[in-house]
């Protein structure tokens, strides 16, 4: 009897380890992946600040429905008519305004 009950806590020992040890495995991937969720969070604060001052500028050199435009308007209307710099009227990143 003292045998099985000595059996029976050496099974349960057992078992307390390895759900630590899956613990400790959880516990460093959630590190990771918080680690992950806070670059990717910092990213996006980044493109956000991007996006604002590109609208600003849009805005500021009169192109106000571009600076607010959906993604795919702005596709449709890359692919009809080439933008091109108002500066240098070349195909370059200046100052986007449309071709004429």
């Amino acid at each position: 009897m003292l045998d099985e009950a000595g059996d029976a806590e050496a099974a349960q020992a057992k078992k307390v380890s390895e759900l630590n040890a899956d613990l400790d495995t959880v516990d460093f991937t959630a590190d990771q992946l918080r680690g992950e969720n806070e670059e990717l969070y910092d990213q996006s604060q980044t493109v956000q600040r991007q996006v604002r001052f590109l609208q600003s500028r849009l805005t500021e050199a009169g192109h106000h429905s571009l600076a607010f435009a959906t993604p795919s308007f702005l596709a449709s209307t890359i692919r009809r008519s080439s933008l091109t710099c108002s500066t240098c009227s070349a195909n370059c990143r200046t100052s986007v305004s449309p071709a004429r």
